[in-house]
């Protein structure tokens, strides 16, 4: 695995891809038809069958989306998913992870705390440490297993990053989780970002072009 770290800052973004923070799993490259298990910074997870089926045969994810997704009940089986969304070997790999983990619910939050705030950079590169945090991000986003005050309250704990990759990901989700009860607090995280203080021009404008959208 190489250790090259990518600066994200010059890479342009837009609201349909971000990218994202997670974990480096080995998984196998072909479906063996059996559960294998794979390890990450110390963790351990099964890889269910019925989740890797689904990544290798696109035709068949709308059907297989609901039942993948009862595997997943932990941060680990979301490292899992999370892997597979940066192979370049499977089909619209982003789009499918965040459709998949958009059913799951609070293990999603134990996830994004553990990557960010735990996770030791040491064992990945920061470029796909993002990647991965940008899917988990988007699916957090359109969870509706949980509350829009739960998801807004653990994306609001990343507000701190200095990456872009996470920043837009993180205004993505804002734009997304924003209702009528919540408003004032999305557009204040927003305005945070617009502000002069963001020292990204692009993370600037992006932010106040979402503001737009929503006045």
């Amino acid at each position: 695995m190489s250790n090259n770290v990518v600066d994200v800052q010059s890479i342009p973004m837009g609201r349909e891809s971000s990218s994202s923070l997670v974990v480096f799993l080995q998984v196998p490259s072909t479906f063996l038809g059996s559960a294998s298990t794979a390890k990450v910074a110390g963790l351990s997870t099964t890889l269910n069958p019925v989740i890797v089926e689904y990544f290798r045969e696109p035709e068949l994810r709308p059907v297989l989306r609901k039942k993948a997704s009862l595997g997943i009940r932990t941060k680990e089986s979301v490292f899992s998913v999370l892997d597979w969304s940066i192979r370049a070997d499977v089909d619209e790999a982003f789009d499918a992870a965040v459709d998949l983990l958009s059913e799951c619910g609070n293990c999603l939050v134990d996830g994004l705390v553990y990557l960010y705030l735990e996770y030791p950079l040491k064992s990945t590169t920061q470029f796909d440490l993002e990647k991965k945090l940008d899917v988990l991000i988007n699916g957090l986003a359109r969870s509706q297993q949980l509350s829009a005050e739960k998801r807004l309250t653990a994306i609001s704990e990343l507000m701190s990053s200095k990456s872009r990759i996470v920043k837009a990901a993180i205004i993505d989700a804002l734009a997304m989780i924003v209702n009528s009860r919540n408003k004032k607090r999305v557009e204040g995280m927003l305005k945070r970002y617009a502000s002069s203080s963001e020292a990204d021009i692009y993370i600037q404008n992006y932010a106040k072009e979402v503001l737009e959208d929503l006045a």
